[in-house]
């Protein structure tokens, strides 16, 4: 089994009864304990959960991802999968899913939507009195701290890994500063700054990246890598941000699909000049009426006993 490739692996475990499950996670386990005995001993209920996660048995997997997620579990459940006694620490689970993907490659840890949670604290905060704390700036600084402890320990605790936090310089340098990351700061690198697109080349490189999966998916062999954004229509586009970019495309497709046929596109420009589209007045008013008549025959009042 640790010899097959890793798809043939998750196939194999989709398919496998609890038993077989077990059976496959002994073998792997050995097979690691023969080149990584410390590490392994250390790992191998977080290893066990992983591999019964993969499961087609809705019970199974949802059992170990629990475990996975630090939610306790009833000790029948526990012995049935060979999992450990929970709850555990979630930073012990981090540790031993690094370590087990480090052996096969380097990986990338990305962190995103900090910024809402930053912007609520803001918003809290302007809000505090002296008499009082409302409770929304008791539950983000809680969020906060633990966040950007985190953060701190990642640091120490992941194998092969590069953390990538991706979020506005507003939020990193409230936490490089005011929260508890405030110590360990000094252990990521300084902030890059996003740049906006300089070259026709990148902008076409990343709409190909966002494009080429949607085509493998759909089994679909487009004329060229962008289709349908042709290369003229990248030689206009430096100075915009990536998700500028992203939603020029969008609001193509989307004029694509009112029209029912799918137009090659030039100019970026062309397209933007198009953000309004006129409504159908008379299929907007025959959907009122009948959001009228629905609202009018619905019955509602035995909602509110």
């Amino acid at each position: 089994m640790p010899s097959q490739p890793a798809d043939q692996v998750v196939a194999a475990l989709a398919t496998a009864s609890l038993a077989e499950i077990k059976q496959i996670s002994t073998r792997l386990l050995n097979a690691l304990f023969a080149a990584h005995p410390g590490e392994t001993t250390r790992h191998q209920h977080v290893i066990r959960a992983f591999v019964a996660m993969h499961s087609s048995d809705f019970t199974i997997a949802g059992l170990a991802l629990s475990w996975l997620q630090g939610h306790a579990i009833q000790e029948p459940d526990l012995h049935t999968l060979g999992l450990a006694l929970s709850p555990h620490k979630p930073i012990d689970v981090v540790r031993g899913l690094s370590w087990f993907m480090s052996i096969a490659s380097p990986t990338v840890l990305a962190l995103d939507q900090l910024d809402p949670i930053v912007s609520q604290l803001n918003i809290a905060t302007q809000a505090e009195t002296k008499e009082t704390v409302p409770d929304e700036l008791l539950v983000a600084r809680a969020i906060i701290e633990r966040i950007s402890a985190g953060l701190g320990a990642l640091r120490d605790v992941t194998s092969r890994t590069l953390v990538f936090v991706s979020c506005l310089e507003a939020t990193w340098r409230f936490l490089a500063e005011r929260a508890q990351l405030a110590p360990n700061a000094d252990r990521f690198e300084p902030p890059r700054a996003l740049t906006a697109i300089n070259s026709g080349a990148l902008a076409a490189a990343l709409v190909r990246g966002r494009v080429t999966p949607a085509f493998e998916q759909a089994h679909f062999d487009p004329p060229y890598a962008t289709w349908p954004f042709k290369d003229t229509a990248f030689r206009d586009v430096a100075g915009l941000s990536p998700r500028q970019l992203l939603k020029l495309c969008h609001r193509h497709c989307q004029y694509c699909l009112r029209k029912g046929k799918v137009f090659e596109l030039t100019h970026f420009s062309k397209r933007g000049e198009q953000s309004v589209v006129p409504v159908n007045n008379r299929a907007f008013n025959e959907l009122e009426t009948r959001f009228r008549q629905y609202r009018r025959e619905a019955d509602v009042p035995w909602l509110l006993d």
